[in-house]
């Protein structure tokens, strides 16, 4: 069969599901496309189909499954992936709030474009989590993890290039995510806009990151809650650390930032909202410091992680379920 006919037939195969699908008709649409996706299994335009069709029937993982084989073979469609946002957000805050500042300027987030020029700190940390989940998961390659207020992309990136984890990328900032897209994004990377408070999908990822982040939003149990929820497996998260940095001594160098966690106030946070238990924590220097504020950044050397101290300015956890 010609290339224009195999078009013509998927085509048509489309059309005729998504008439099914608005007729509510669930069994004739996976019909439809399952005659199809034998013969043409890697076609974008089907998968999408079928990922609709999935998620109508609230097979949430397998709608996932779909975008994922579509990706696959063109890592560049834009259906597929706006779908993929579409399936892993249940709903989402319809307004930025007035008092945050969205922008890619911002100061809150890491602008560069490619991995090598992000700064250390954060570059350190993604690596910690990648090694840490190709050590510990069963099947990393197998799993689809969430990178929660990802920035600019370079994170979930990361991950996925270390560890061959499938991610998704979530974040407030449209034009972060645009950035995002078009230098971080892959076959098996994709960022969608996302402003919290939103509702992920439950139990659908096998890991979640979420690094310098829960300091930003004003309630933080309600972020793990809805974190944990939607992963079956641990978190990795970053804090800064109250007694490193305390916040009323260094709170004015942190705009964005609502508060600083103690080590025991995070573990309790953690408890309380998804009866996550932390099994590692580390410790990150990244300041030079006065008496009374920051003066400048540590050598990259001397970035690492490390063994916590109890006046480590930043706290790496890694929580899971009980």
């Amino acid at each position: 069969m010609s290339a224009l006919r195999m078009s013509d037939v998927a085509d048509e195969i489309v059309n005729a599901a998504l008439e099914a699908l608005q007729a509510e008709d669930l069994v004739q649409a996976r019909a439809l496309l399952g005659s199809a996706l034998g013969p043409f299994p890697h076609d974008p335009r089907l998968r999408v189909m079928s990922a609709m069709v999935a998620r109508a029937d609230g097979q949430i993982r397998g709608a996932l499954d779909h975008l994922w084989c579509g990706l696959a073979a063109d890592p560049a469609n834009a259906l597929c992936r706006a779908e993929v946002g579409f399936t892993v957000l249940a709903t989402q805050a319809n307004a930025q709030p007035p008092d945050k500042d969205f922008s890619l300027e911002s100061g809150e987030r890491q602008t560069a474009r490619e991995v090598a020029q992000i700064r250390a700190d954060h570059r350190l940390r993604y690596a910690f989590a990648a090694r840490w989940l190709l050590q510990n998961l069963p099947r990393p390659a197998n799993s689809t993890g969430l990178d929660a207020f990802c920035g600019n992309g370079y994170g979930s990136r990361i991950v996925a290039d270390h560890c061959g984890a499938r991610m998704v990328g979530l974040d407030g900032s449209a034009d972060a995510v645009n950035l995002a897209e078009a230098c971080f994004g892959s076959h098996r990377v994709v960022f969608s806009h996302a402003i919290f408070p939103f509702s992920l999908q439950p139990a659908l990822f096998d890991f979640g990151i979420c690094f310098e982040s829960i300091e930003h939003v004003n309630d933080p149990h309600d972020m793990l809650t809805e974190l944990a929820r939607a992963c079956t497996g641990p978190l990795i998260l970053s804090v800064p650390n109250e007694a490193g940095l305390p916040f009323a001594r260094y709170g004015h160098r942190f705009e964005h930032h609502v508060r600083h966690f103690s080590l025991t106030q995070i573990e309790s946070l953690l408890a309380r909202s998804g009866g996550l238990r932390m099994t590692q924590v580390l410790g990150q220097d990244v300041y030079t410091t006065s008496e009374d504020d920051l003066t400048g950044l540590l050598p990259e050397a001397r970035m690492g992680l490390t063994a916590p101290r109890p006046d480590s300015q930043f706290l790496i956890l890694v929580a899971q379920p009980v």
